[in-house]
This record gives structure tokens, sequence and C-alpha cells, in this order.
């Protein structure tokens, strides 16, 4: 079972990376799985459904991290993306969770979970 996780997707010229790179090294590396960072895919600060759905066929699940409410219309959206963890350490108030047991097509299930650290950041609800 090879995974890719990538760190963070960043504004138009990441996604063309992945769109770009991706195939190549799962065909090179035998990939069973790309997880991605996608918290900055929308123009360089936070993420949307519809870049989400642009990287669909590139990258199988995606994390977020403290830009994920960047894009305000996000917070409405992230409830119907099933495919797709926020920080898990974030207020259980806000919309989407911050873990989720996916299936991998070669070896059964994976935990992803998406964690904040505190350090050096901004404070958040």
């Amino acid at each position: 079972m090879n995974i890719l996780f990538i760190g963070d997707i960043v504004g138009h010229s990441g996604r063309t990376a992945v769109q770009k790179l991706v195939p190549e090294l799962r065909r090179e590396y035998n990939l069973s799985m790309v997880i991605a960072n996608a918290e900055n895919c929308a123009a360089g600060a936070g993420l949307t459904g519809s870049c989400l759905k642009d990287l669909r066929k590139y990258v199988d699940f995606f994390t977020a991290g403290d830009h994920v409410w960047d894009q305000k219309e996000f917070e409405k959206e992230i409830n119907g993306i099933h495919d797709i963890v926020r920080p898990a350490n974030l207020s259980n108030m806000q919309p989407g969770v911050g873990m989720k047991i996916v299936q991998n097509p070669v070896a059964g299930e994976i935990a992803v979970i998406a964690l904040q650290g505190k350090v050096f950041m901004r404070d958040s609800a």
C-alpha cells in the first residue's frame, strides 16, 4: 500500500502542479491513494467546493487547516462534501468533521484526521 500525502495545494499554480504531477506519481510509485491538504487551493487562501471538484480526478481525499474558513461560502458547503476533514480540534459547533474512516482501494480502511497546531497560531473558535 503506497499513499501520497500532499502538504498543501496553493492557488491555481498548486492545482496545476497536482494535475500534471499526480498521474505520473501514481504510476511511478503504484499509489493506492492520494490525500492532500487543500486549505489554500482557492486563490491561495481557503478552499471552495468548486476547487475540490476540479481536483477529485487526481486526489482521493482532502484535509484542511487554519485557512478552512477563508472563503466564507465554504462554511455552507463543507457539510455536503464527504471527502474532506477540517481540523478535529476546532469547536464541535463549527461545520464539518475532523476525522473520517475512508476505504483504501487495496488494503482496507484508513483513518484520516486533521489537527491544527496552536503554537504561533491566531486564536480560532
